[in-house]
Parts: structure tokens; C-alpha cells; sequence
């Protein structure tokens, strides 16, 4: 058995040819859902409901033991999109994955329930949480919270966010969980903080930093095969949000006292937010 890396939260490994993974509680994961149990049963939910797909974009699970918090889980041979994009220096017209992705993440939010209230609730709660627990790492970044705080709230009271459908969402939708296989096909992974929310969250935290891989006016192929009828402004906002929860993970002092190589991502989260501020 052999561990892997990645994971800031679980430990995983390779088994036999099959992924096994242990659900773990973390201090850095704060929130209200993000225990291991809730993460485990979000995961098998997800896997089940998007099984029946044809093309299957999940792995299919093999066993799982819930006293132990452990699930095994079919091995995709292949690669994160991202690292791929990176290694072969292509972007993400390549083999039409953008629109392919565009296509997973529509069939994903197809799962629509009648009632927004509990998500809208989630959010606002959400929101104010994760902007409270990261508003020292900004201002120590020198972001003008003030003017980010007037637009979470403005926003937030859009007609597009209030009346949003509530659908199915997978939480954590970037291209480190989305895997090409040896015979092209787009698997998507990690589903432990899947549920119901908006599509508005996924487009969020897609293109929170995934510019780097559309050429210029590219991102137009990914919204035509998925939506043209959006509120881009609620992009930006769930951007902000996926920003804010990341940084909420570590207090200041962790933060400003971390080596380098461990902050880079962190110290990325914050541009992202600045250049978001900046156009806006």
C-alpha cells in the first residue's frame, strides 16, 4: 500500500490498483458540514447519483466501511487537467475540454430541487463566516475589506442570487479534481463537499484561476456550451467566496510566519481578490 500526495484533509492511498481513502477531521476546516462523516456521505451520495450517467465522469466505488471512514474507490490512470495543461503547455480548447467540462458541469447542476431558502441561508451565513475569518489576512495584504464587504452585500441582494435555483453542486470544482484518463475521458473526483447549493459556487471556484488556461475570448466556448444566460457578476461574487473560505483556513500568525513554498497558494488567493476589487 502506498500513501499519495495531495489532500490537505484525508489520507490517501494506492491499494492494490485501487484508490483507498480515509476520511479525516481537520482543525483547519471550519465550518458547519465539513466534518469527516458529513464529507464521507457527501462523497458516496455523489458517486451513486452520477454513476448512472452515460459517459460516467466518477469513479465507481468498490467498498467503504463507515465505522472506519474509509471508502476504495476505482483508480483513474491518468492526470489532474491541471498538471496536464501545464506539462504539455496547451490550454483548455485542447481535445475540446472546455466544452466537455462545460458538459459534466451541466449535467451536475441538472439536479434541481424546488426551495432555495436553506441555500440562500447557507450563503448568507456562509459569507459573513468566511469574510470575518479571513478579513485579517487581507487587511494585513492591505485589501480594502470595506469596499469588498459592500459588494458581497450588494450582491447578495440580487434578484439573480434570491431567486436562484437551488441544484446540485460539487463544492470544489477546479481543475486539480478533474482527471483525464489514458483513454480520454474526464473523470471528476473528490464529491465530499457536494450538495445543494448554487451553480453560481462550481462557476466560482472553476474560474477563480483557470484564466491562465483560455486563450483571449476562449471562455466564450465554455459558457456557450454550458449557459450564456448567467449573472457574471455572481461569478465574481462566489470567486470572492471560494477565495475567503481558503483563507479562512489558516489564522494571521500561521499565515505570516509560513515558510514560502507553503504560502504561495494563499498569497495567490489574496491577488485574485485584489484584481477581482480592481475591476470592479
Amino acid at each position: 500500500m502506498k500513501k499519495l500526495s495531495g489532500g490537505l484533509i484525508n489520507t490517501i492511498y494506492l491499494d492494490d490498483g485501487r484508490i483507498k481513502k480515509i476520511y479525516s477531521d481537520n482543525s483547519l476546516i471550519k465550518g458547519l458540514g465539513f466534518n469527516s462523516r458529513q464529507r464521507m456521505h457527501n462523497e458516496l451520495v455523489a458517486l451513486r447519483i452520477f454513476s448512472k450517467e452515460l459517459p460516467c465522469f466518477v469513479p465507481k466505488i468498490i467498498e467503504e466501511n463507515k465505522d472506519k471512514k474509509e471508502v476504495v474507490i476505482e483508480n483513474i490512470e491518468g492526470n489532474p487537467i491541471e498538471q496536464l495543461l501545464i506539462e504539455t503547455k496547451v490550454d483548455l480548447t485542447y481535445k475540446n475540454l472546455d466544452l466537455r467540462i462545460a458538459n459534466i458541469l451541466k449535467t451536475i447542476h441538472g439536479k434541481v430541487i424546488a426551495d432555495n431558502t436553506e441555500v440562500i441561508k447557507k450563503y448568507n451565513s456562509n459569507f459573513s463566516e468566511f469574510f470575518n475569518n479571513s478579513k485579517a489576512i487581507l487587511e494585513y495584504e492591505n485589501v480594502d475589506t470595506d469596499k469588498l464587504l459592500k459588494i458581497i452585500s450588494s450582491y447578495v441582494k440580487l434578484d439573480s442570487f434570491t431567486k436562484a435555483d437551488a441544484v446540485f453542486v460539487h463544492g470544489d470544482f477546479w481543475l486539480d479534481n478533474m482527471l483525464f484518463s489514458k483513454d480520454d475521458h474526464i473523470y471528476v473526483i473528490d464529491w465530499e463537499f457536494s450538495g445543494m447549493g448554487f451553480s453560481y459556487e462550481d462557476l466560482g471556484i472553476f474560474f477563480t484561476n483557470v484564466d491562465m488556461f483560455f486563450q483571449d475570448g476562449s471562455s466564450h466556448r465554455f459558457y456557450q456550451n454550458y449557459n450564456l444566460n448567467l449573472d457574471f457578476r455572481l461569478i465574481k461574487l462566489f470567486c470572492f467566496y471560494r477565495c475567503m473560505r481558503l483563507l479562512s483556513f489558516i489564522d494571521l500568525d500561521i499565515y505570516k510566519s509560513s515558510p514560502e513554498n507553503y504560502n504561495h497558494s494563499f498569497k495567490s488567493l489574496v491577488k485574485i481578490v485584489k484584481k477581482l476589487l480592481s475591476e470592479l
